[in-house]
């Protein structure tokens, strides 16, 4: 599972279930993150660090882990080119447009508010505990990408792994859906997953069709909920806005 644009952590932070892979650009050395990432592998973690004479190396950089992930495949007897899982999101996301009303509030598609504390406190608890020493956390923003909702994401990410010891990943939605989307449904079953949704304020028709962008997207996000659902992972699906979103973090320190 890789995790990316995580800020990094003391070593004792992690488990030992982490590869480090630090990209250094010679014309743009960075002494903190160098030591930083110095006392992960004096801690024993292992590093693979690669340094990139220009922004031109990382073309081969892509090529070489391209091929790493397909060899990969080959051994471990996974087709690197298939997604299977992806297109069943899809399936499920094109009946939840199908449907009546609301995508995202389906019987099928289970939802806590950010609101309710006495619930969030509870499902949140539930969540948690069916972690266990191989798990990660994926947090799955259907949210508006702004620098502000990037800060509160980034603080909640890092206080899931602070509090649990877990990778946690981040991704908005539904764009990571062709990244990481095949991996958390087709993948090991040790995946908790928390996706966050919100309710639209202004939203546009999409042209030549009958529905709009906030009912795509609820519809995307409630058939990547189901889909993770027949998978039989672990999923927490909460509606926040500003104010609940900020209370989440405070919820999982307890």
């Amino acid at each position: 599972m890789p995790v990316a644009g995580e800020t990094l952590a003391a070593p004792d932070t992690y488990g030992d279930d982490r590869l480090f892979v630090y990209f250094e650009l010679a014309e743009d050395e960075d002494a903190d993150t160098a030591a930083a990432v110095e006392a992960l592998a004096d801690a024993g973690h292992p590093v693979v660090h690669v340094r990139l004479d220009d922004r031109y190396d990382l073309a081969r950089e892509m090529y070489r882990w391209e091929m790493g992930v397909a060899s990969a495949g080959a051994v471990l007897g996974i087709h690197p080119f298939n997604q299977p899982n992806v297109e069943a999101a899809k399936r499920l996301a094109r009946e939840a447009m199908a449907e009546d009303g609301d995508a995202s509030s389906t019987t099928a598609t289970r939802t806590i508010s950010g609101d309710d504390e006495g619930a969030l406190d509870q499902e949140v608890a539930r969540w948690l505990g069916a972690a266990d020493d191989t798990s990660y956390v994926a947090v799955q923003a259907y949210l508006p990408p702004t620098p502000e909702t990037d800060r509160t994401l980034r603080a909640l990410q890092a206080t899931i792994r602070d509090e649990t010891g877990l990778a946690t990943t981040l991704g908005y939605g539904p764009r990571f859906l062709h990244s990481t989307g095949q991996l958390h449904k087709g993948g090991p079953p040790n995946g908790l997953f928390l996706q966050l949704v919100d309710t639209p304020g202004a939203d546009l028709s999409v042209p030549e069709t009958d529905f709009t962008f906030a009912e795509l997207l609820a519809a995307q996000a409630a058939g990547d909920y189901r889909a993770l659902r027949e998978a039989d992972r672990t999923v927490l699906r909460v509606r926040v806005d500003d104010a609940s979103l900020d209370r989440l973090a405070d919820v999982i320190t307890g």
